[in-house]
């Protein structure tokens, strides 16, 4: 139940992001096959190994490789860079670094209401859209 424990709440927001990044991730993957490796005509059979190879690379990887290759706008790649850097800390770091803070009822209360505003955005757990979202896998 929301409110109840605001650690939950805290770890729903993680995995949530994690789900999103991985969107991402094939996302871009996709978009490197179908920009520099497929050819017209070649049909989704002989494409998806291509893809499913894509897929089995980091972010990093595919970002570099879509930079280097002119894929993406000079901005856009300043911004992804960005984000990679954050996505890297929430897989790598953010429960060690964060492991006392958690610790803390109030102090994660206290984030969660900041200045993330997630109380505020529709699409939080206390809206009821996360507690009736089901995974499709």
């Amino acid at each position: 139940m929301e409110g109840q424990d605001p650690r939950a709440d805290a770890m729903l927001m993680v995995g949530y992001a994690l789900w999103q990044l991985q969107v991402l991730e094939e996302g871009l993957a996709t978009f490197l096959v179908l920009r520099h490796y497929a050819t017209l005509g070649m049909g989704q059979e002989a494409a998806q190994p291509l893809v499913d190879k894509a897929e089995a690379r980091t972010m990093g990887s595919l970002l570099r490789e879509l930079v280097t290759k002119g894929s993406v706008d000079p901005d856009l790649g300043d911004r992804l860079a960005g984000l990679l850097a954050e996505r890297n800390w929430l897989v790598h770091r953010s429960r060690r670094e964060s492991r006392e803070l958690l610790q803390d009822e109030a102090r994660v209360s206290q984030l969660l209401l900041g200045s993330t505003g997630w109380r505020t955005r529709p699409w939080r757990s206390q809206s009821g859209w996360l507690r009736k979202w089901r995974p499709t896998c």
